[in-house]
């Protein structure tokens, strides 16, 4: 967090120089070099105009930088954050798929328990069906 507004300060400070440098120069058509009110070099008229556009490109690519690296670490937070609450989804999602494992392999043995009971009920009442049937063959009709 600390080296972002560094380096933003930095770009903004160097940029104020830049514009600095070149406003005061351009006075005396960039023949010499002024910056906050001092001499700083007497080049000549093509070298001058040559420095005056390497100051202000060096400035503009430090803002640039500077900013870049700034949305970058917002990026990657973001990012990170993001895929954080994915991996916490995933196991929230990945401990409901195995309760309902567990509820399921549960109601399987319920199941089949029901099922056992009710095929065990079904055979008593087919004997007792016999029995009956066996019974009621040996009775007189009734008219």
């Amino acid at each position: 967090m600390v080296l972002p507004v560094i380096l933003l300060l930095l770009a903004t400070g160097w940029t104020v120089v830049a514009i600095d440098v070149v406003i005061e120069s351009a006075r005396v058509d960039a023949r010499e070099l002024w910056a906050f009110g001092h001499l700083v070099a007497t080049p000549g008229l093509p070298e001058g105009i040559w420095i005056v556009c390497a100051v202000s490109a060096t400035a503009a690519l430090a803002m640039v930088t500077a900013a870049a690296y700034v949305r970058g670490r917002r990026l990657e937070r973001r990012m990170a954050a993001e895929l954080d609450e994915s991996r916490a989804e995933m196991a929230r999602r990945g401990a409901g798929d195995a309760a309902r494992m567990r509820l399921l392999s549960w109601r399987v043995a319920e199941l089949q328990t029901l099922t056992d009971r009710l095929l065990a009920e079904r055979e008593d009442a087919e004997r007792e069906l016999v029995v009956v049937h066996d019974a009621a063959e040996g009775l007189p009709a009734i008219d």
